[in-house]
């Protein structure tokens, strides 16, 4: 069963979901900080643009990953999370990441720890790596970029793509972008992603956008690289945002010394497969973190 509460961070509400108990939410969730002592080894989770923690509720739930704590974000002006706050109005990719890093230097409280993004949740995760040290990082449907890794090279030229950098989107442009995000056509996962799109708030998509355009990101590639940790990068095969062969050359540690393609799967990987996107964090986990039982 998950749990969800609120992070307070530099006066902004982050929601997220967990699947530890809920006194130990209370204890992490409140001003006072983490408490003094967390379980186990964590795993933080980090969804795309336009989606929420929702997205990641079948990898948390799985029996594979019980024996880690297990949280799952809100990107900051979707979800259940506050926009902005004045203090930190700041959409750009590392204005994002140093407020997420403060969440998860709490939240794991000393324990070791491993990022997982998807889409825009592997650049967010990228540029915290400037804040906070993770044992392990995984990519899901990655778009970072750096050096020659542009921005072109890393998306597909499909017009429906630039629908994530835009706040007015009519019902015909929503079902595209629901399109770019996952393969599957269930009605129920369409429902949840519908509402995730229309839950967007603060002008966040154009406002993401402008500070792209500005040149407001770090080499991102670069950062993972240097942190020397194992990658377990993710494409799904039919992944109409990401091309999936443009980080071939990056030079990451990758976990199993391949990259890892499901079959079926769209840009969102963990919605339309997230039995194959919880066996490699799970693979992940048992690298890094070893034999544990929580």
């Amino acid at each position: 069963m998950m749990n969800t509460s609120d992070i307070r961070i530099d006066g902004v509400n982050l929601r997220y979901a967990a699947n530890f108990d809920s006194a130990m939410l209370r204890a992490v969730g409140s001003e006072a900080g983490a408490p003094a002592d967390v379980a186990a080894p964590a795993i933080f989770f980090f969804h795309g643009n336009s989606s929420s923690h929702a997205s990641w509720l079948s990898v948390l739930e799985s029996e594979a990953l019980k024996p880690y704590c297990c949280v799952a974000f809100d990107l900051p002006a979707h979800g259940g999370s506050d926009a902005a706050a004045a203090a930190t109005d700041d959409y750009s990719l590392p204005g994002m990441a140093a407020l997420l890093a403060k969440a998860v230097a709490r939240l794991a409280a000393g324990q070791p720890f491993i990022l997982v993004g998807s889409s825009l949740g592997a650049n967010i995760l990228a540029e915290m790596l400037l804040f906070v040290h993770p044992v392990g990082i995984g990519l899901i449907g990655p778009s970072i970029v750096g050096g020659v890794f542009t921005p072109d090279k890393a998306l597909k030229p499909d017009p429906r793509v630039a629908l994530c950098f835009g706040d007015a989107i009519s019902e015909a442009e929503l079902e595209d972008l629901m399109d770019v995000g996952a393969a599957s056509k269930d009605r129920r996962v369409r429902g949840q992603m519908r509402g995730d799109i229309r839950a967007v708030k603060d002008g966040f998509r154009s406002r993401f956008a402008a500070g792209v355009a500005a040149g407001k990101y770090n080499d991102e590639v670069a950062l993972i690289r240097d942190a020397e940790v194992p990658v377990a990068l993710v494409f799904g095969e039919d992944d109409l945002a990401s091309n999936t062969d443009y980080l071939d050359t990056a030079g990451f540690e990758l976990l199993g010394d391949k990259m890892i393609l499901l079959p079926g799967a769209g840009h969102f990987a963990q919605i339309d497969d997230p039995g194959g996107v919880t066996a490699v964090v799970a693979a992940l986990a048992e690298a890094v973190f070893g034999d544990v039982r929580r």
